[in-house]
């Protein structure tokens, strides 16, 4: 009440407008008087509030609220944390199981070997060498002849090296064998051919010009197939193409080189070769 007496103006009519109106009330006639009385007080004389008073505090709800705010972000927080904890923990058990019941396949490095090609004038030289021997009359010659354990004696000796001297079977004719260059390096070279077909498999020192030892080799040079691994200091290569200039594909000449690895026991896929003792003696 006392705001709203603040609010009015000074107005003799006014007020007397304002008794009018509420001596037409039922009010109890004592509550009608002390109205009246206020009502023809100045406003200046009314009570005023103290400016100087403190703000009243904050209600004890409104701190509750506060309180309650931050307990509840920190909980918040927490089970935020624990959530996570929760997750990783899981992930762990998974991972677990999986490697436990459903390992994965792994594939060993030394069993897909690196395929290289050889430097392009060495293996230019290499199908020129195989195409001037198929040439000749005669190829035989070593002195062993078509003996292949003397072949391969004798041969190992002149290179230094163990030397393939083996029949290539289904058919392969033998044509002969003996040293031959392959640009100005010696290489102990057997020759075979079956229909149009030839095929020559060359055994001579490795160099690192070739490439990284253990690696296998693939290309096709002038129409000819070439294939090779290199393995304790040796080189080997299969050299395939045809007498009337057709290409010989890689798929018919990649068993050939498997049955050399057999020979010089190679297991298949790799370049690693175990040597008779027996035989190594012999080189």
């Amino acid at each position: 009440m006392s705001e709203s007496f603040e609010e009015l103006p000074d107005d003799p009519a006014l007020r007397e407008a304002i008794r009018r109106a509420c001596g037409r009330e039922r009010a109890p006639e004592r509550l009608r008087q002390s109205i009246v009385a206020l009502m023809a007080q100045p406003a200046s004389a009314l009570p005023q509030p103290d400016a100087g008073a403190a703000r009243p505090a904050a209600p004890a709800t409104a701190q509750a609220s506060r309180r309650g705010l931050r307990a509840s972000s920190l909980f918040s927080l927490r089970s935020l944390a624990a959530a996570a904890l929760v997750l990783i923990a899981i992930g762990v058990i998974a991972v677990e199981v999986r490697n436990e019941f459903f390992p994965a396949a792994t594939t060993s490095v030394a069993s897909v070997p690196h395929v290289m090609q050889f430097p392009m004038s060495f293996a230019i030289e290499m199908v020129r060498t195989h195409e001037n021997c198929a040439k000749l009359p005669d190829h035989h010659l070593a002195a062993a002849g078509s003996d292949f354990d003397a072949l391969r004696d004798s041969l190992s000796k002149e290179e230094g090296i163990k030397v393939f001297a083996a029949a290539l079977g289904d058919d392969w004719q033998f044509k002969g064998a003996g040293i031959c260059r392959i640009g100005d390096k010696p290489a102990a070279h057997l020759l075979f051919a079956r229909g149009d077909e030839r095929v020559s498999v060359f055994s001579m020192p490795y160099s690192p010009d070739y490439g990284d030892e253990g690696g296998s080799y693939a290309e096709t040079v002038d129409h000819a197939a070439i294939t090779g691994f290199a393995n304790a200091g040796a080189l080997y290569c299969v050299v395939g193409n045809k007498s009337t200039g057709g290409d010989m594909a890689m798929k018919e000449v990649k068993p050939l080189l498997a049955k050399v690895r057999s020979s010089l026991g190679c297991p298949p896929g790799s370049g690693a070769c175990q040597y008779q003792d027996a035989v190594a003696s012999r080189i």
